[in-house]
Parts: structure tokens; C-alpha cells; sequence
């Protein structure tokens, strides 16, 4: 897949979340000129923690439980990119729900895999799963080519993401 499409559908996304009411703040790299990182800080006995700051393709903030939810839009990352934007998402503090929306089939496979196999491994202090494996597989979604064209492309992600 080519970054026009890649990009396209950050767009879409980006439509789709404005018009989605219970968004209050959405940021999208590339296009919003107000984006914002999400900055994840590391846990320290003594001194200062350090930041280090997340880009996500898309994130919103929601109006009435002030979560984060993240749209990450995979075309030809390799497994490394991929597995750094889980974890990445999984330390996010607030994190309603991580969407990946894969534009190549193998991509598709390979999220379903790395959900459940990255996540099942990151706890928090409490013991407790820092995202929900079973909660993120049903927002993995494949893009087929076919829909790639804009009017088609909002109608599909609106459908199978529950915009």
C-alpha cells in the first residue's frame, strides 16, 4: 500500500471522529495542526521520570470519561513498529481502547497475533492487565483494496469501528 492510502485513511478517520459525539478532543499527526503527543512517563525510585512521547496516528479524548482511545493505521510496518505501537498504546495513561486498522492482509493476521501475545504480557502495578487483549481483537479491522475509494472507505470503517 502506497502513504496516499495510508494517509487517506487517517482522513476518513479523522472525519469520522469529529463527527462522532462522544469525542471531545481529536488529534490526528500529519493533519490537525494543534496534535499533540501523548507522552508516556517512566517510573523512577529517585529522580525525575523520563518522557517519552507517542505519536499515534489518531487519538481522541472522550467527553465524558476523559479516556483515550487510539487509531493506529498499519499498511507495511515491519513486526518491530508493530509490537512498539502496542506496548506504546498499553502504557498510555487512560486507555479506553487501541483500533488497528490494517491495509494489508498479512497485517491483519499478524495484529490479531501480537494482540493477544504482547498484551497477555503487560501488567500493571496492580496486577492486572494493562489492556484487555479480547477488548482490542474486536477493533483489529482489514481495509481490502476495494474500498479504498472515499465514500466506500467512510461507510466501512463507520460500520465495522461502531462510529
Amino acid at each position: 500500500m502506497s502513504d496516499s492510502e495510508h494517509n487517506r485513511v487517517i482522513e476518513v478517520l479523522y472525519e469520522l471522529a469529529l463527527d462522532f459525539k462522544p469525542y471531545g478532543r481529536v488529534y490526528v499527526d500529519h493533519i490537525s495542526k494543534d496534535y499533540k503527543t501523548i507522552n508516556i512517563l517512566s517510573h523512577r525510585k529517585r529522580g525525575a521520570a523520563d518522557v517519552y512521547p507517542y505519536y499515534p496516528d489518531l487519538w481522541c479524548r472522550t467527553k465524558r470519561t476523559n479516556k483515550i482511545e487510539i487509531f493506529e493505521v498499519w499498511d507495511s510496518q515491519i513486526e518491530d513498529a508493530c509490537i512498539t505501537d502496542i506496548v506504546l498504546a498499553a502504557l498510555t495513561p487512560d486507555i479506553e481502547a487501541l483500533y488497528i486498522i490494517c491495509l494489508q492482509k498479512d497485517q491483519y493476521e499478524l495484529a490479531l497475533k501480537l494482540v493477544k501475545v504482547v498484551l497477555s504480557s503487560l501488567f500493571g502495578e496492580e496486577g492486572s492487565l494493562l489492556l484487555d487483549p479480547s477488548k482490542v481483537a474486536k477493533y483489529v479491522t482489514y481495509v481490502p483494496a476495494g474500498v479504498l475509494d472515499d465514500r466506500r472507505l467512510k461507510k466501512f470503517l463507520h460500520d465495522k469501528l461502531d462510529f
